[in-house]
């Protein structure tokens, strides 16, 4: 009777251990990341398993003219698939009506990272962000839960840029 008390608190403190795991990019996000509606995310809410950094901006031709190939990811793959879409703006920005206004006129329904706090998330200093000689528009950066970077739009050179890279590469290597 010992015997199977032990095992089976073993696998009850196991269980307990994996579910309290921290989540690195929960701790990256938390307390800088808003809904549409201005409220910080909870924790529970910024858990995923992957996370898209979306950086854009309303007088981007080019980023409107991508709207249909986000909007048609997002609603394919999340269905199915747990990650988050999380949009920074662009560098240019003032404020978070920058980042709101944006979100608004294309319909989009991710959070994004409130400007009064973009410099202590450090998503515009981020060695995947920094290592570019320009960080063009619109991009992404694919994260796991981990933080470890899988795909980014950019790279070191403009030749490198190709904004749905993150997208392509989740289809074809992550999705469920």
């Amino acid at each position: 009777m010992k015997k199977s008390s032990y095992i089976i608190l073993t696998i009850l403190f196991s269980l307990l251990l994996f579910s309290c795991a921290k989540n690195a990019m929960v701790e990256k996000f938390y307390g800088y990341v808003k809904d549409q509606e201005g409220n910080f995310v909870t924790e529970k809410d910024l858990k995923a398993d992957y996370y898209f950094v979306f950086y854009g901006a309303s007088w981007c031709p080019y980023c409107i003219e991508m709207k249909d190939e986000v909007t048609g990811f997002y609603k394919t793959y999340k269905k199915k698939n747990n990650f988050i879409v999380i949009f920074a703006g662009c560098a240019k920005d003032k404020s978070n009506d920058d980042l709101t206004n944006y979100l608004k006129q294309e319909e989009y329904p991710f959070y994004y990272v409130d400007f009064d706090h973009r410099d202590e998330c450090g998503l515009f200093k981020h060695e995947e962000y920094t290592k570019c000689e320009k960080f063009y528009i619109p991009g992404f950066i694919l994260f796991d839960k981990n933080g470890k970077t899988l795909s980014n739009s950019n790279g070191p050179l403009k030749i490198d840029y190709r904004a749905n890279r993150p997208l392509e590469y989740f289809k074809k290597s992550l999705q469920k």
